[in-house]
């Protein structure tokens, strides 16, 4: 099967180094030796560098343990193993002082096109453990300040107050990345109108007058009637916040309280979704009426993934080696999980009773993406993604290109997940933060 094509600053970055190469197993599939079973409990090999170097995260609300250590398990196979890992004979080897002065990066300007990092964090010889600090780094870096938090504050009060104005007896309700706090520069405000003794189209009707008699402060105002849920999208002028209004639909609302329970009881939960979410942002595949992966689809892809790994290991007997997985091991498994191992065409997947990965009916076997919500058994959101091929052939892309690219000392690992066009980084502010979009899958 051929792969997906990278953009062609990807391609020429990459014909320029000329520095493919590396190995990774997943599972022997791929050419490399399978994995050898063992009576007990496995050895597994560590990393390069000391423990001392890799950032320890937990998530406040959980008593879930989540350091990090230099130990290595994995999901299901051998562990991913990144291109420059692994290598330390050959690095303390000798070396030509014009040679290994070549081999390494400008930190300045590598900074540039991950500012997220720190110095520190790029000198990590470990690829992987390079990665997990840089995800951690780069969660903080991207994450809303007070001042951004503020001003959203202020744009939806803005608007709540416009539409009770008009319509008193409504209630508002949030939902989305603005309320579970997992939303990216410029992302938009989710929040529904409930006017139960009306039909949706008369609600939606009417919000809209609000807004059409308000243009001196909001633009942008677009009706999306055809869409499975009509929505109105719309800019606040003053903050440039962009909002998403739908109408007596609370499902949203409610699937709240599973986000709330998942995020505690997995910690590296917040981490995978936010460089995905940025991942398919950069190529207009994440929202939901343009066929795309939406907040919570995503969400619900995440949970089953690491629901997937956490069993695992359980039924391995190996629970006590889930607190040493990087962050990185968990993005680069979840995009070979989704773009290499699961099979679309005739797999679904269930969340409710612990969740599982089923067959599909007979009779709906086809092409398109299966995933049951976890609070409606017939209702299948995965099936509105109908560029679903487009996503997972992205995923298959970035894992096959992290995994056999030979990294090198002091050079930034996600950047070629989040910016994998080399453009440099910077924000003006975090409000007018302009993230790089590639919209080449």
């Amino acid at each position: 099967m051929n792969q997906t094509r990278p953009t062609a600053a990807r391609d020429a970055s990459d014909n320029e180094r000329g520095r493919r190469g590396g190995e990774i197993s997943s599972d022997g599939r791929s050419g490399k030796q399978p994995e050898q079973k063992q009576a007990g409990k496995r050895r597994y090999d560590e990393y390069k560098d000391g423990v001392e170097e890799i950032i320890h995260f937990k998530n406040e609300d959980s008593n879930t343990p989540t350091a990090r250590s230099k130990d290595d398990p994995s999901h299901r196979t051998k562990r991913p193993k990144v291109s420059g890992e692994g290598e330390r004979e050959s690095r303390d080897a000798p070396q030509d002082p014009a040679s290994a002065q070549a081999n390494y990066v400008d930190l300045e300007r590598e900074l540039l096109q991950a500012p997220w990092s720190k110095k520190q964090t790029l000198r990590i010889k470990s690829p992987m453990i390079r990665l997990h600090n840089e995800i951690i780094e780069f969660y903080e870096y991207i994450r809303p300040s007070p001042a951004e938090e503020a001003s959203r504050e202020r744009a939806f009060a803005r608007i709540r107050d416009l539409i009770l104005e008009k319509i008193p007896d409504a209630e508002i309700h949030l939902f989305g990345s603005y309320a579970t706090k997992l939303y990216l520069p410029k992302g938009d405000i989710d929040f529904v109108v409930v006017k139960q003794d009306l039909v949706d189209k008369t609600v939606m009707n009417r919000v809209a007058k609000v807004l059409f008699k308000n243009e001196e402060l909001f633009e942008g105002i677009q009706l999306i009637r055809g869409a499975k849920v009509p929505i109105i999208k719309f800019v606040d002028k003053e903050t440039q916040v962009q909002f998403d209004i739908s109408f007596n639909k609370m499902d949203g609302v409610h699937h709240l309280v599973e986000v709330d329970r998942a995020m505690a009881a997995y910690p590296e939960m917040k981490y995978v979704i936010m460089v995905i979410k940025l991942l398919l942002r950069q190529r207009d595949l994440h929202e939901t009426f343009k066929g795309g992966i939406g907040s919570f689809l995503l969400f619900c892809m995440t949970l089953h993934f690491l629901r997937e790994v956490r069993k695992d290991y359980f039924i391995q007997g190996r629970q006590d080696q889930l607190k040493y997985v990087t962050l990185g091991e968990y993005v680069i498994r979840f995009m070979e999980y989704y773009g290499i191992q699961f099979d679309i065409n005739n797999k679904s997947i269930i969340l409710t009773g612990g969740g599982d990965v089923v067959d599909k009916p007979r009779g709906t076997r086809d092409s398109s993406f299966s995933l049951i919500s976890p609070q409606d058994t017939h209702h299948d959101i995965g099936s509105s993604s109908f560029r679903i091929k487009d996503v997972f052939s992205l995923f298959k892309n970035r894992f096959n290109f992290i995994v056999n690219y030979n990294f090198r000392p002091g050079e930034s690992i996600l950047k070629y997940i989040v910016n994998p066009s080399l453009q440099s980084f910077i924000p003006v502010s975090y409000t007018h933060l302009t993230l790089p979009t590639i919209y080449s899958v």
